[in-house]
């Protein structure tokens, strides 16, 4: 026990160490291309200093895999060179033994990006899009989707669902323009539609959605012209649940969610009929992370476990860092599918991790002398 304490201190060492050089190459290089692009006065080098300071957590998180790759090189080949592997082998722990508590520690610090550490880097970083958006208390029933034809939202009715078309809207989102509402009944079969030139949003009642200048149309089989059942009135009002925020925000970016919150989101999107894809691919690849960061840690240091002549680390060490580059790639590749609808969510969030740590164990257990 005193012996794996002893390794996972050694590994963490190392993996800080990789992680601050890392984040102060990004931050350096973030710094000066925002200075060669705007200048050298003293409130844009601020400037330059603040937007590199809010991107360098996001791109070093993103970078993980190559950070997790070039640690395992360094803690493999540290150990193998002053021969601590070597008396812990003579001593009769085996080649996993020896990575069972650096790999607990490349688990757990999966675990820890994954559960609290991508909210906050999300946060800090600018990359949300709405307010709030680190928790889903705000999202209701009515779920919005922004397209080249304005802003659609469908909300659920006690008998059957509206789905509301906006053109235009204020800066708040409690003034809409060119407002189309369609009501379809319980199973799913169109009865009317509604066209407004403006409309406000109320919050007072359970919510309101306050129409003017409207024209109506009953949509029935029997009236052979639907203009004939055309009906025009100066003011409706239709109980909603959109308030303006979702107007003026639509949904929350996946990658500002936390983990724990995305379940209840998919829920909500999906019973207002949109696509829940991009947030269950997210979810699946956020909990496959840990496993993932294993399964790199375990392949690069299987290339320079065995190296014991140092005109052989630079080799194995290249090839090491080139599997770490291969592990993002097909990271970015299977996520790409998962989005194009190519993969099932499952497959494109698991079978990378789940292929790597079993070709990282075999490699590991094939160059194992007993």
């Amino acid at each position: 026990m005193t012996l794996h304490l002893y390794f996972a201190r050694q590994y963490m060492t190392v993996l800080l160490r990789v992680v601050l050089f890392a984040a102060t190459l990004v931050f350096v290089f973030v710094a000066l291309e925002s200075l060669r692009r705007s200048g050298t006065e003293t409130s844009i080098i601020l400037f330059a200093l603040k937007s590199a300071a809010q991107k360098t957590p996001d791109l070093v998180s993103e970078s993980m895999l190559i950070i997790v790759t070039v640690s395992a090189i360094w803690y493999c080949g540290r150990m193998t060179n002053s021969n601590q592997f070597v008396a812990s082998r003579a001593g009769g722990m085996s080649a996993l033994g020896c990575l069972a508590a650096p790999i607990a520690c490349v688990v757990l610090v999966g675990l820890l990006g994954t559960l609290f550490l991508n909210p906050v880097i999300a946060s800090i970083s600018g990359k949300q899009t709405m307010s709030g958006t680190n928790s889903i208390e705000d999202v209701g029933d009515a779920v919005p989707s922004k397209s080249l034809s304005g802003i659609w939202l469908r909300q659920p009715q006690m008998d059957g669902h509206e789905v509301v078309n906006v053109r235009d809207a204020s800066e708040t989102g409690a003034e809409l323009g060119d407002v189309m509402i369609f009501s379809f009944d319980s199973e799913g079969r169109a009865i009317r539609t509604t066209h407004a030139e403006t409309a406000s949003l109320n919050q007072n009642d359970g919510g309101q959605m306050n129409l003017t200048a409207t024209k109506s149309w009953i949509i029935d089989p029997t009236v052979p012209y639907a203009e004939l059942s055309a009906e025009t009135a100066q003011a409706l009002t239709f109980p909603t649940t959109i308030t303006g925020d979702r107007v003026r925000f639509g949904n929350p970016v996946p990658e500002v969610m936390q983990v724990w919150n995305i379940p209840r989101l998919v829920r909500s999107v999906d019973r207002a009929g949109f696509s829940s894809l991009a947030y269950r691919l997210h979810l699946h690849l956020e909990l496959a992370r840990p496993m993932l960061l294993a399964a790199t840690f375990v392949i690069g240091s299987a290339f320079v476990l065995g190296v014991v002549r140092r005109r052989h680390f630079g080799r194995r060490a290249f090839f090491a860092l080139l599997s770490g580059v291969a592990m993002s790639f097909f990271l970015e590749l299977t996520r790409f599918l998962g989005m194009a609808g190519e993969l099932q969510v499952s497959v494109a969030a698991w079978f990378l991790p789940l292929s790597a740590t079993m070709l990282g164990l075999s490699f590991v257990l094939f160059l194992e002398d007993g």
